[in-house]
């Protein structure tokens, strides 16, 4: 059985756009291994938002772009019910976050995964519920 792992798209533009040291690390090491890796629905539109508004020239924009996906074509989508959703509500409420980053970590403690995140605010505001690694 392969290990389950959930990421945020901040893991992926730290070290796409800013080559991070733990982030490129992170994602050699899931191109390494076999890992079960776990995305929101929205992931690959928030690096899209991302790269469109990192990088200045529309050419190297859409390279990047066309590389990012098709490393995050590996990923496993999560799909979420209309439940999940209320849930994730309370927790975005409870923790003074972002529904888009409370997702993630909705995912990572339903499949029991551990959350990769570069963020360092949500992080701060939501270690408490466990299943999370800040990576820098």
């Amino acid at each position: 059985m392969s290990t389950q792992i959930t990421i945020d798209a901040s893991v992926i533009l730290s070290s796409i756009l800013y080559q991070r040291p733990k982030p490129v690390n992170k994602l050699k090491e899931i191109e390494t291994h076999k890992f079960r890796v776990f995305t929101a629905p929205f992931f690959k539109s928030e690096l899209t938002n991302g790269i469109r508004f990192s990088v200045k020239s529309p050419q190297d924009a859409e390279e990047l772009l066309e590389q990012t996906l098709e490393l995050c074509d590996k990923f496993e989508e999560f799909q979420l019910s209309n439940p999940a959703y209320q849930k994730i509500m309370d927790l975005a409420i409870q923790n003074s976050a972002t529904v888009y980053d409370t997702t993630y970590h909705y995912i990572a403690l339903t499949t029991k995964s551990i959350l990769y995140t570069c963020d360092h605010d949500y992080f701060r505001k939501s270690k408490h519920l466990g299943h999370i690694e800040y990576l820098g």
